[in-house]
């Protein structure tokens, strides 16, 4: 993985794109500190198929959750917090 610092990759902003292109992941920095990542497509493509994963897990134990416990309804949350 290259490192850069924002300003560097701003002046040539092209070949940083190229690189991910190519699938090189590029960390941007400020002051010595990671603020940023240009990753391949298919990087991005993981990521976002991972966090869906993770939601659905979330999802299935809120279900099971309510299936075990009940729900409040809505109405019943805003009157209790004055809304």
């Amino acid at each position: 993985m290259t490192t850069l610092e924002t300003t560097i990759a701003r002046k040539d902003f092209a070949s940083v794109v190229k690189a991910a292109g190519k699938g090189e992941r590029v960390l941007l920095t400020r002051h010595g500190k990671g603020v940023a990542a240009i990753v391949p497509a298919r990087d991005l493509a993981y990521l976002r198929a991972l966090e869906d994963k993770i939601d659905r897990k979330a999802a299935d134990a809120a279900l099971v959750d309510v299936a075990k416990n009940g729900a409040v309804r809505w109405a019943t949350i805003k009157a209790r917090l004055g809304l």
